[in-house]
């Protein structure tokens, strides 16, 4: 029996453990197909509601990058539960009404404004020639994941603010990268094509390979930027929608819109929409129904994007 064959059975044998705490012990983490059976399983220890305490130790031995995940930095109260939240529902693939409440909450309270736009903060960074990565797709949500992956690298220091992307927060508006070898399109690429719970293990992957990209640029260079042009939401489907009357532009992913001359914007749900001259922007996880557009995970949640710095 080969080393594959041996590692099928022993997945298979996992598998039917019906216990998840007792699963979770039992993984390794060698494999991707591991790696995809331990989100699984966390996701069913978090619907189950097992305290945290009864299998976290678990967690940090066999997948510490999840465990990352799954740690939220200090943040503003509200994002910080919207965070905790949000990451939680990856695992589970599937949102309680809880976390498009907490979205509406951020979006009501205009939280958006609070924050400097990124290509302001970007710009200073720029004029001293600090080195740029950027991280297609990768919003707040993967903040403790790329914390986690910087502060494993030797004599590395760790900064970080979060910042606005351009409205709407689609590529074309927010790409600020020259040349591809700027540019990680991991967590993009898989969260629009792959399904669950491989998505979560690839866009992780890429986190990682991103962070130690970084770690070979501070070998030349005192800072290092890592920066993203938007984030992702997983749950637009299940959080609901609305339709748009005959002769509105809608974007093919259904998160923002061309609004024509004297359209009503009074007849739009607040605090779901943002209307910045003749563009609808969507605040929240909802959708515009009707858009062409199919993916995993399309761009948007409350646009909050992440700037940060390395050195």
């Amino acid at each position: 029996m080969g080393f594959t064959d041996q590692s099928k059975s022993f997945l298979d044998r996992v598998k039917e453990i019906t216990d998840p705490v007792h699963r979770l012990a039992c993984l390794a983490g060698f494999s991707e197909e591991e790696l995809a059976l331990v989100v699984e399983t966390v996701g069913e220890l978090l619907k189950e509601g097992v305290p945290e305490n009864e299998w976290w130790n678990y967690l940090e031995v066999v997948y510490p990058e999840l465990a990352w995940y799954m740690t939220i930095p200090p943040l503003d109260s509200l994002l910080q539960e919207y965070f905790l939240s949000y990451t939680r529902s990856r695992l589970c693939d599937r949102a309680e009404k809880q976390l498009f409440e907490q979205a509406k909450q951020i979006a009501a309270g205009q939280l958006l404004w609070k924050f400097r736009l990124r290509d302001e903060v970007l710009e200073r960074y720029k004029r001293r020639g600090v080195p740029v990565l950027w991280a297609d797709g990768m919003g707040v949500e993967w903040l403790g994941a790329l914390l986690g992956s910087l502060n494993k690298l030797p004599k590395v220091g760790v900064e970080f603010e979060i910042a606005r992307a351009n409205l709407p927060t689609v590529t074309e508006c927010n790409r600020g990268w020259e040349s591809e070898e700027q540019v990680e399109r991991g967590v993009d690429t898989e969260g629009h094509e792959s399904p669950y719970p491989y998505a979560l293990v690839r866009q992780l992957k890429a986190v990682c390979r991103l962070a130690r990209r970084a770690g070979e640029l501070l070998e030349y260079s005192e800072e290092v930027i890592i920066t993203s042009d938007h984030g992702l939401t997983r749950f637009a489907e299940s959080s609901g929608g609305f339709r748009l009357p005959k002769g509105v532009e809608v974007n093919k992913w259904g998160r923002c819109a061309t609004l024509p001359s004297g359209f009503s914007v009074e007849t739009l749900p607040q605090p779901d929409c943002l209307v910045d001259g003749n563009r609808l922007v969507l605040l929240t996880h909802k959708r515009i129904h009707g858009c062409s557009g199919f993916s995993q995970q399309v761009h948007g949640e409350e646009l909050l994007q992440k700037n940060g710095w390395c050195r």
